[in-house]
């Protein structure tokens, strides 16, 4: 599956939540790239406790919907996933999924519930590194048929 945006060119997940006609915000992803560093310092981990005021406040932000609280209790339970990606220290981006069971048997649909890069570290392909990260995780913890993309 190939996501579009209106222009028919082919977009990372943080340019699918936000979408923009601003043409500063279409420019070329490199624009935004100025510590070629950052990246590789950017650590996707599973979600922690003491995580969830930062990833909150990082869905508050990011999506149109209140979550409630029983929605970042269920993030712990069996078949729902959460990863964070942090720098130095700071909760900087989210994916959220969660496996389905059909029928008791184990778990063969996966479905991305959230995902979102906080506004001042967008267009470093960190929205592309999220989504990477999750599918990984789930095709490592469930028996969804996850392919890899071309």
């Amino acid at each position: 599956l190939q996501l579009l945006c209106p222009s028919l060119h082919t977009v990372c997940v943080p340019c699918m939540l936000t979408p923009s006609t601003d043409p500063e915000r279409r420019t070329d992803l490199e624009r935004g790239v100025d510590t070629p560093t950052m990246q590789s310092e950017v650590v996707f981990r599973d979600l922690d406790e003491a995580d969830l005021p930062s990833v909150k406040e990082l869905h508050r932000a990011l999506f149109p919907v209140q979550y409630s609280d029983s929605f970042y209790t269920r993030l712990f339970a069996e078949g729902y996933f959460c990863l964070v990606g942090e720098f130095e220290g700071e909760v900087i981006a989210v994916a959220s999924a969660r496996a389905v069971d059909q029928n008791g048997q184990e778990a063969r649909d996966a479905y991305i519930m959230t995902l979102g890069v906080r506004e001042d570290y967008r267009r470093l392909h960190l929205g592309s590194r999220s989504m990477d990260a999750i599918l990984e995780l789930l095709r490592e913890r469930t028996k969804a048929p996850l392919r890899r993309p071309p």
